[in-house]
């Protein structure tokens, strides 16, 4: 979820009315209908069930909120200069990027399904 998401809904609110929609659930649950795209990428930045996110709590806000649009990998590649310079990527995200993407298809298909 990108902080933007808070910044448009949230930055007129007290910091205590907020803090209950850190979670990637509140934040999910909290936008509703209003999601219109999801972008899954894993705390590091990398392939989607690789690292801390709890996506079992993200599938099911998903599931609450009946989100039926997109849900894309959001893959960084070190090589693009620009890009990883903009994004702080230091390192491979995965040994290809067409590894990023198949690991990270086969567990979003098996989470989401």
């Amino acid at each position: 979820m990108k902080l933007g998401i808070f910044s448009v809904l949230y930055n007129d609110k007290p910091l205590e009315e907020v803090a209950k929609y850190v979670s990637s659930l509140g934040a999910i649950r909290a936008t509703g209908k209003h999601l219109k795209h999801f972008h899954a990428c894993e705390n590091d930045r990398g392939t989607p069930g690789s690292g801390q996110v709890r996506w079992d709590t993200v599938r099911d806000a998903l599931r609450d909120i009946r989100y039926e649009g997109y849900v894309v990998i959001e893959g960084f590649n070190p090589e693009i200069v620009d890009l990883a310079n903009g994004a702080r990527i230091w390192r491979p995200m995965a040994s290809t990027p067409d590894a990023l993407a198949r690991d990270g298809l086969k567990f979003l298909t098996i989470l989401l399904s």
